[in-house]
């Protein structure tokens, strides 16, 4: 197998600005990239940065004191959801167009830090807690429901695609920081 290194997609600074989450688009069209001074900059497939934008807190009364844990595109890469430790998910509308208006066409509270997003359906959404909680979302009808939950926190999570119900919610994988996987299906549950 042969490897080559496209280059450098963000050169290091001086000043600490640590990339938080990665996430390519589904048309592979758009690498999204947040960093710690709560910006995410959108490259090209080509790795070169086409745009930025600065992330907004869930609350606005809470100020800017939390970071990005989590990126998710939509499936149509149209939209972004950036999961927070303000214990929030936002979903940015950002276009698929270069240079398109970026603004907030959704937030979701849940009780404790976002882990991880993942975004395998057009409507539904999964989204894991620090708390050891899973939530499936629908973003369009705004309903929330928690599907998974484990006393140790998420550590990680990945959707089963080709497994599930293909409407609703996917089944997935997930490991809690004491050493457990599930496999999680839409209605039942197994370690």
């Amino acid at each position: 197998m042969q490897v080559s290194n496209l280059g450098n997609v963000y050169a290091p600074v001086k000043a600490f600005k640590a990339i938080m989450a990665l996430a390519w688009s589904p048309n592979g069209q758009r690498l999204a990239a947040a960093t710690s001074d709560g910006h995410v900059h959108l490259f090209n497939e080509k790795g070169e940065r086409k745009d930025k934008f600065g992330v907004k807190p869930g609350d606005s009364k809470s100020g800017s004191s939390f970071l990005v844990t989590a990126l998710a595109y939509s499936p149509d890469s149209g939209r972004l959801a950036v999961g927070q430790t303000d214990n929030y998910v936002i979903v940015y509308k950002i276009g698929t167009k270069w240079g398109d208006r970026k603004s907030i066409s959704n937030r979701f509270k849940v009780d404790s830090t976002v882990v991880d997003v993942f975004w395998p359906r057009q409507t539904s959404m999964l989204i894991s807690c620090a708390d050891g909680k899973v939530f499936s979302v629908n973003w369009k009808t705004q309903k929330m429901d928690m599907v998974h939950e484990h006393p140790s926190p998420c550590v990680g999570m990945s959707p089963l695609i080709a497994q599930g119900n293909q409407a609703g919610i996917p089944s997935f994988a997930v490991s809690h920081y004491d050493g457990s996987v599930y496999v999680v299906h839409p209605s039942t549950e197994k370690k």
